[in-house]
């Protein structure tokens, strides 16, 4: 075990396995590095099993395409949202989401993204992956017309 800037370093199988923040146990890995929990040779949650063991770890709130599709429309007050649950053809929890609201009008695509991130903050902390895409209603119509 060797100690690089504040975090623990292990050679094991001669591949290195750092662990920044939580406990170690990294297994096979190749280079991996993880934050805040451990990763492990059986996919690597980086989730404190004994936290797992002991219920202290927060449940997940229900993640479905619906759940989702509510938030952004009140939330953004959306006129139109599509989400698509991709977890199926993944390794874990994913979605793919449009969202046409008037509120990214005059807004760059990166303020418009937080906008989304900020409103969904709390659900995406449970998501491995997460694609977006964020029109105004003008440029929805511009596709829509295109394709009609």
């Amino acid at each position: 075990m060797v100690t690089i800037g504040g975090s623990e370093a292990e050679t094991i199988g001669g591949r290195k396995a750092v662990t920044i923040g939580g406990s170690g146990g990294t297994r096979g890995g190749s280079g991996m590095m993880t934050r805040g929990g451990s990763a492990g040779a059986r996919g690597g949650s980086g989730r404190d099993p004994s936290a797992l063991r002991s219920g202290m770890e927060a449940a997940a709130p229900a993640l479905s395409a619906e759940t989702l599709r509510g938030r952004l429309l009140r939330g953004l007050e959306a006129e139109h949202v599509e989400v698509e649950d991709t977890t199926p053809s993944r390794c874990s929890t994913s979605f793919k989401v449009l969202v046409v609201s008037s509120r990214f009008r005059g807004k760059p695509l990166l303020q418009r993204h937080r906008l989304v991130n900020e409103l969904l903050a709390e659900e995406l902390k449970h998501i491995h992956a997460f694609e977006q895409r964020t029109l105004t209603p003008e440029q929805w119509e511009k596709e829509r017309g295109g394709l009609q």
